[in-house]
């Protein structure tokens, strides 16, 4: 293989995280920080707050990706309506 194509076909570590995290059915809270673009302490804010759905293993939180899919579109539609987004981290003491 020619240099060419071989440096055609390396892909980033950010598209090769993208493409395992597009995989997964459930996240961590990292990972889910991670595909939404979120600091995980923001994350970690909203889960605990129920603003963001999930499931708690132990001491272990778990984020269904079809919830987090669900919250990330009506966050998107109410900034389309031009409503205020309420970020509920925020509003946690």
């Amino acid at each position: 293989m020619s240099n060419a194509n071989a440096n055609t076909n390396k892909r980033s570590p950010a598209e090769n995280r993208a493409d395992a995290l597009s995989s997964k059915a459930w996240f961590t809270v990292a990972e889910a920080a991670d595909y939404v673009g979120l600091g995980r302490t923001t994350t970690y804010q909203l889960v605990r707050s129920g603003t963001i759905p999930s499931v708690r293993f132990g001491r272990v939180w778990r984020i269904p990706r079809v919830k987090l899919d669900e919250y990330l579109a009506q966050q998107v539609t109410a900034a389309d309506r031009g409503d205020a987004v309420v970020r509920e981290a925020e509003k946690t003491p």
